[in-house]
């Protein structure tokens, strides 16, 4: 089992009631960075080819996780675990999360013409 510290931005409790014969699903619908020791996987400059950023996870995960979640935003403790997909191709799927520390999010003063200074 691996583990990460990830940001979480956002949960959603899910209750999908059974119907067409299939069966109900509840359960958290967890959205997420990885943050790195002390958020450097989060920062992103632009690169020559425009592309930056960076993409977020997210995953269905049991109903109890719900009570995991102590602030949004926030740092956790992801525990991930290695699959495969059904086309072959690892993935590493959150399959737990405990509260680190709540999350804040500021804003990084910039230079005059616009641009930020790079750090």
């Amino acid at each position: 089992m691996n583990h990460m510290k990830i940001l979480v931005f956002f949960t959603s409790v899910l209750s999908i009631p059974p119907r067409d014969g299939r069966d109900g699903l509840d359960g958290v619908s967890v959205e997420y960075l990885f943050f790195g020791e002390n958020g450097e996987q989060v920062e992103s400059k632009v690169t020559p080819d425009g592309t930056c950023g960076t993409r977020r996870g997210k995953v269905f995960m049991p109903p109890e996780t719900a009570q995991k979640v102590s602030w949004v935003p926030g740092i956790y403790d992801g525990s991930f675990e290695m699959t495969v997909t059904s086309e072959g191709k690892p993935t590493l799927k959150l399959t737990d999360i405990d509260f680190v520390s709540k999350a804040a999010i500021t804003a990084q003063p910039v230079k005059e013409n616009g641009k930020g200074d790079g750090k």
